[in-house]
């Protein structure tokens, strides 16, 4: 997967009801025919002082999607044939500088994702194949390309679900930027990629039900359909 995506980037675009990749297409053509366009999440997740905690990015304030909102840590768009191969794990070796262990790596859902672009008021759709990643040991000097990511911060999952369940409730939490200073970041539920789908609430409560041991997953294999 290439860390930069273009409006002429080539990419796999999905079609219902399977979802597989139907066609290739410029990442804008894509966008503006409407088409379904297929993204990898990986949720980056640790132990810590007994809280399970999760990393997030906070995109840069020029970014053209999501300009200073936080967002996954690691994610990426399949580019042209990239779906059948396997690649989109290396998305975290090329943002973070990190290897993901493929044992501590699980599938976690398929959802189908719909977002609305702040700059152009067009709206994306996404299959989006959301895998959960244990990582230990965790070292704070990540790379972290100054161009696409602002900062990092680990985010408690019970906080996650608590900023959507009451819309006025904030938190402060620890991280670091892009050159790898320590600071800190305040954090409340507009302060993630608007959605109309609950992502990241819903997301989070699954990685509590397995963390709980309410559902169990498999080790890093190809996605399934959609839920």
């Amino acid at each position: 997967m290439s860390n930069t995506i273009t409006n002429e980037t080539l990419i796999d675009v999905f079609k219902p009801p399977e979802f597989e990749p139907y066609a290739i297409k410029p990442f804008k053509q894509a966008v503006i025919d409407g088409e379904w366009i297929g993204v990898v999440n990986i949720w980056l997740v640790r132990e810590h002082n007994n809280r399970l905690e999760v990393l997030f990015q906070k995109r840069p304030d020029n970014s053209y999607f999501a300009a200073g909102l936080f967002d996954v840590a690691v994610g990426g768009h399949y580019v042209q044939g990239q779906y059948e191969s396997g690649e989109h794990l290396l998305e975290s070796k090329e943002e973070l500088g990190i290897t993901l262990d493929k044992k501590k790596t699980y599938k976690l859902d398929r959802r189908l994702v719909a977002l609305i672009n702040q700059n152009t008021g067009r709206e994306r759709k996404l299959v989006c194949d959301i895998y959960l990643s244990i990582l230990e040991p965790y070292d704070s000097k990540l790379n972290t390309p100054e161009d696409e990511v602002a900062g990092l911060m680990w985010i408690e999952v019970n906080d996650l679900i608590d900023l959507y369940d009451n819309a006025n409730k904030e938190y402060t939490v620890k991280g670091f930027d892009n050159k790898g200073k320590s600071t800190e970041y305040l954090v409340s539920s507009s302060s993630f990629i608007s959605n109309f789908d609950g992502y990241h609430q819903k997301t989070a409560r699954l990685i509590k039900l397995w963390h709980d041991g309410h559902i169990k997953l498999e080790p890093f294999a190809k996605p399934t359909q959609p839920s």
